[in-house]
């Protein structure tokens, strides 16, 4: 079964009315036999820089520690790639646990390699 687990600076930095958003979607969640790594939309914004954030769970449905490093993710509207970049997840997640994470794209993390992640808004 899956738990949630708050990356260590989300712990420090998330506003208490994130938090419950937060808790009350993954209680929604039903989940469903999967494998690996599953990322999943929650909400976007723009930063005071234009940049595209991106709110996700993480789910690792595996039996052992994932660590995301260097991960090409493209984010995906109705089946049309918005953004993609390569991002570095500085904890491991656990094994069957869901982390929030929120995915900054930018020109700077930009990249043409194939996405190896989809977060999908459909």
């Amino acid at each position: 079964m899956q738990t949630l687990q708050f990356e260590t600076a989300w712990e420090k930095t998330i506003s208490p009315e994130d938090r419950l958003t937060i808790t009350n979607k993954f209680a929604q969640i039903k989940y469903k036999t999967a494998q690996g790594i599953v990322l999943s939309y929650l909400w976007e914004a723009e930063n005071h820089l234009g940049d595209l954030l991106i709110t996700t769970f993480i789910h690792n449905y595996d039996d052992k520690p994932i660590r995301l490093t260097d991960t090409n993710v493209a984010y995906i509207i109705n089946k049309q790639q918005i953004a993609h970049g390569i991002f570095t997840i500085p904890e491991a997640i656990p094994p069957q646990t869901t982390m929030p994470w929120t995915f900054i794209f930018s020109d700077k993390n930009s990249t043409d390699k194939a996405p190896e992640f989809f977060i999908k808004h459909e």
